[in-house]
């Protein structure tokens, strides 16, 4: 139960981030945008490397 409530977690932060990436690259802040895509990106990969 643990596990699903992490995994939950993580899911439900990547809906948010990814709501922030359509606004900023909506309001023209392309490299923000970006460079936070990468960092999720590189953060997924960090957890999925965890299992």
């Amino acid at each position: 139960m643990e596990l699903y409530s992490e995994v939950m977690s993580r899911v439900q932060n990547i809906k948010i981030w990814s709501y922030t990436i359509a606004l900023l690259s909506q309001l023209g802040f392309f490299t923000q945008a970006r460079l936070l895509q990468e960092n999720i990106l590189l953060e997924r990969n960090q957890f999925l490397l965890n299992f």
